[in-house]
């Protein structure tokens, strides 16, 4: 017994030595600057326990703060890092910042693991951001019809077409493929996107990034780079990755070379064109910046989809008052729809605004990367490096906003901005110039989907409940794994889309 005394002494002396460099190597920045920690239990608590309730209880995390600390900053140990929550109202004043003092890039390259799903590429340049806004969102009427026949064929032929058997579907996957048929178009044009192949991986690299995200943001960071090579989604992802190399590459060096017979609106093309610096002009960086925008992008637009389309099967009778707003449309522009007939269907917009307050993509906001020390105007000083954001539910879930907010109330939004434009009081797309550079390409392909969805097919939930949202770290989505029944109806629109 004394020798497995003695012997016990320095075991435990080297687990207590590895407990502590494991606190070394594992903790967030703690510097004192007199803001309450919320999701920390105490000073020294690994922070594999703040993850995991992060990571599991978002939602509830940031209410119980809200009820606390209304109107306050405070610290959120999110476990991988510590960010500031600070109010709605410090928006404002954030939004005069220039990019060299705020960053949102660096916090969303942070927050989708960039270091292991190769997004991190985002850091670097906001030459994407660019594009986005100066030239494919204004050419949004050009590319509209053949974006929009791409994915309505898709619902064609992924979707059952019987008018009398229900069928049972899982819809964020099949809405994902259907959005990925416009991002495939928007970000590679043709002849890209008429490879089937290279749809399928728009898809597929999407799902991989968001499995490995969801999986490894439980990790420790410094496990993550060994870690995530155990996970099947990390092989499928790095060869989704030299596909999509190995297709664009080559296709940039056309373009460079042909200018002259490329006269298409997608992403690439635009870069092609735009490029000034070497950065810009590398064939390699640019493939990389177009996977960042497919595995960035098709989610959050196919699980809005899916979130309005159970909303309104709960609603039945404010489901046919959407469909009689599409056939009043349908008919006003003769069968015919263009950017503005989509866009010209308030009920719709309302209920599009009302599923993101209450189911929005993600349970923080206008998160941002401070790139140098800024003093507030009421004395917060927010130091270079740290990370800040916003609660979503702040404004949204406001009682002297909106009456009874738990409720969904379909109209509510009638009198508001359109969906599609920023929204002070809802942010949806966040705020300011940073705001999401996507933002009207998202809303036309929604709405694409959208109004052949409610109204050319009936949907039923599988045991009479909408299926649930989920919160996995901030981001809400319809359970992936939910399904709901569906059949097409017997009058259908037969939509066409003006060139």
């Amino acid at each position: 017994m004394t020798v497995l005394r003695d012997q016990s002494i320095p075991v435990i002396a080297l687990l207590g030595l590895m407990y502590l460099i494991y606190l070394a190597t594992t903790r967030n920045d703690t510097q004192t600057d007199g803001l309450p920690t919320v999701n920390r239990l105490f000073s020294l608590e690994p922070e594999i326990f703040s993850r995991i309730r992060w990571g599991l209880g978002a939602r509830r995390i940031l209410a119980k703060a809200q009820s606390k600390f209304a109107g306050k900053p405070y610290k959120l140990a999110r476990g991988d890092m510590d960010v500031i929550v600070l109010p709605a109202d410090y928006i404002t004043e954030l939004n005069l910042l220039p990019a060299i003092v705020i960053n949102t890039r660096k916090f969303h390259s942070h927050t989708l693991l960039g270091h292991i799903t190769g997004i991190d590429i985002v850091k670097h340049t906001g030459f994407h951001v660019k594009v986005l806004l100066n030239r494919i969102s204004p050419a949004i009427t050009k590319v509209l019809q053949p974006m929009a026949r791409r994915m309505s064929a898709a619902i064609s032929r992924d979707l059952p077409q019987d008018t009398e058997a229900w069928s049972t579907i899982e819809p964020l996957d099949l809405y994902v493929k259907f959005v990925s048929e416009g991002v495939a178009y928007i970000l590679f044009g043709s002849p890209v996107c008429d490879n089937p192949d290279m749809v399928r991986l728009c898809h597929h690299h999407t799902r991989n990034v968001f499995t490995i995200v969801f999986i490894m943001r439980f990790v420790p960071s410094y496990l993550q780079p060994i870690l995530v090579w155990l996970l099947p989604s990390k092989w499928s992802l790095v060869k989704s990755w030299n596909k999509m190399q190995q297709t664009v590459i080559p296709e940039i060096y056309r373009r460079i070379n042909q200018p002259d017979n490329f006269e298409s609106e997608d992403a690439i093309s635009w870069m092609v064109r735009d490029g000034k610096t070497p950065f810009e002009c590398d064939p390699k960086s640019l493939s990389k910046l177009v996977g960042a925008l497919a595995g960035g992008s098709t989610y959050s637009t196919a699980g809005l989809v899916a979130g309005v389309v159970a909303d309104l099967v709960a609603q039945p009778e404010l489901l046919e008052e959407i469909r009689a707003e599409i056939r009043q449309k349908h008919s006003e522009v003769q069968g015919v729809w263009d950017k503005a007939a989509f866009n010209d269907l308030p009920k719709l917009d309302s209920v599009l605004k009302e599923t993101t307050r209450l189911s929005p993509s993600a349970v923080v906001i206008y998160s941002r990367h401070m790139e140098a020390d800024y003093m507030m105007s009421n004395g917060l000083l927010l130091r270079k490096g740290q990370k800040i954001t916003v609660n979503a539910g702040v404004t949204s879930m406001d009682a002297q906003v909106y009456h009874d907010p738990d409720t969904f109330d379909g109209l509510r939004h009638l009198d508001a901005q359109p969906f599609r434009r920023v929204d002070n009081r809802l942010l949806t797309w966040g705020s300011g110039r940073w705001a999401c550079p996507g933002r009207f390409v998202a809303n036309i392909m929604a709405k694409i989907l959208l109004v052949e969805l409610l109204h050319d097919y009936e949907f039923q939930f599988v045991d009479g409940k909408r299926p649930p949202s989920v919160c996995v770290h901030e981001f809400m989505l319809l359970h992936p794994f939910s399904k709901m029944k569906v059949r097409r109806r017997k009058d259908v629109l037969g939509l066409k889309y003006s060139a």
